[in-house]
């Protein structure tokens, strides 16, 4: 009957000195193994965990009024089982100097309860032979005050309810309301923290092609190649790969004609991009001149720091500009044709009709508004045995490509990347076993 009356006061989810009811009871009647750990001794297989649970065991087995599990949640089970039936979701305590780390109450407190009581509240044999004793959410309901009365009563509910105003003010880890309060629970739970959150920028790092130095914050950025580049501006192209807590950081390009490298006040412009969180950007770098080398890399700073891209990225402006696309300069197309939209002043159009486009005669460096000004074999004679000599017109800013072909069908690239040397180019080449061979040649503007 006591037995029974103690089961019917501690509710399976009041807390006991260290853990509930419910879980006391577990371990009490052996469906699980142990409290807190495992066997120090080296087991064989499945003598340990669920294998050989009782409490799996009687889940599985027929009983009455069986809770039907499903998967995931008997799966859930097995698990907390094979990891030795925790109770504690968290290493940290509250009460670090108090019985088992747990208990509210000290272990001068637990010791008068014992005195008033007679039972030893706070040992596991008392609590593994008769259940928990304690109940700090009823305190007036704890079976270690069955049969008292008195002044001992009054004394060990009182301690009791010190215990659970305790709770209330320093709430334990089994409470869903508790907040880490010991400093040194606190210094670890940072430090474990910071280091999730470094192998997580270590990470973003590597996928974005980036990098993170063990040196710096929690914080990092990444640079990428630009696009639009003309001669006066480029659209520069970045990325918040990560900030501790998603928290947003003042994000900057700095750029140059040299590399300044890391150090932000050595570069000789800066370019506010704003403030950015984790995320890709781009933002247009004006004010750059035709034809320079351009260094960039990006900077950020916020309360982890300043970082940078770690990295700079060099592109070259254009000396001649293409607003239109068409692959012509404009300013080439306004000097022969008046403007870039001119009738017959298309890339595929001939201007001076000498059989040439005027994109062809741009590659070329020829003049398209001119019929006698091509680019031409102008030279084609005997060099020796079996050889030939050819000269072509040459301009400033070009290369040129030498063909030849059986058939004048398909052509084969004798050589490439000529450079030019006006106002002629000359090239010596072979013969060949060909009976009958067809040369022509190919211009390419270099100036951007």
């Amino acid at each position: 009957m006591a037995a029974r009356a103690r089961r019917r006061w501690c509710s399976p989810a009041t807390r006991g000195v260290c853990f509930n009811a419910s879980y006391a009871e577990l371990w009490r009647n052996g469906y699980t193994g142990a409290i807190g750990a495992g066997p120090a001794a080296i087991q064989q297989a499945k003598t340990w965990g669920s294998q050989a649970s009782l409490l799996v065991q009687t889940i599985l087995g027929s009983h009455t009024n069986r809770a039907a599990l499903t998967a995931a949640e008997f799966d859930r089970i097995v698990t907390w089982v094979d990891l030795n039936a925790v109770y504690y979701p968290s290493y940290a305590s509250n009460y670090p100097d108090n019985a088992g780390g747990r208990s509210p109450l000290t272990f001068t407190q637990l010791s008068q309860l014992a005195g008033y009581t007679g039972k030893n509240v706070s040992d596991a044999n008392s609590v593994k032979n008769v259940g928990e004793l304690i109940s700090f959410d009823r305190p007036e309901k704890s079976p270690c005050l069955s049969g008292f009365t008195g002044v001992n009563y009054t004394n060990a509910l009182a301690l009791i309810r010190a215990g659970q105003a305790a709770l209330v003010a320093k709430p334990r880890e089994d409470m869903t309301n508790c907040t880490l309060q010991s400093a040194i629970d606190i210094w670890r739970e940072n430090k474990y923290q910071n280091r999730l959150n470094r192998e997580r920028m270590n990470l973003a790092a590597i996928a974005a092609g980036g990098k993170a130095y063990d040196s710096q914050g929690l914080l990092a950025v990444a640079n990428q190649f630009p696009e639009g580049i003309d001669g006066v501006s480029a659209r520069v192209r970045g990325s918040v790969l990560f900030t501790a807590s998603n928290e947003t950081a003042r994000v900057s390009i700095a750029w140059g004609t040299v590399d300044a490298g890391e150090t932000l006040a050595l570069w000789q412009h800066r370019q506010d991009v704003g403030v950015r969180g984790p995320g890709a950007f781009t933002n247009i770098l004006s004010g750059l001149l035709p034809g320079q080398p351009v260094y960039f890399r990006i900077f950020a700073t916020n309360s982890q720091g300043l970082v940078s891209s770690h990295t700079s990225l060099l592109f070259d402006t254009r000396s001649l500009i293409d607003l239109d696309g068409d692959g012509m300069a404009d300013n080439w197309e306004t000097t022969c044709f008046g403007g870039t939209n001119a009738h017959l002043g298309g890339p595929n159009d001939d201007w001076d009709g000498d059989g040439l486009s005027n994109l062809d005669e741009y590659r070329s460096g020829t003049s398209p508004t001119d019929p006698a000004s091509g680019l031409k074999i102008t030279i084609f004679q005997q060099a020796g045995s079996r050889r030939y000599r050819l000269e072509w017109t040459s301009a400033t800013n070009c290369a040129y490509a030498l063909y030849y072909s059986t058939n004048l069908a398909s052509w084969l690239a004798v050589t490439n990347g000529i450079p030019a040397a006006p106002p002629a180019n000359a090239l010596e080449v072979p013969a060949g076993a060909a009976d009958r061979l067809f040369f022509r040649v190919g211009g390419t503007h270099l100036e951007r």
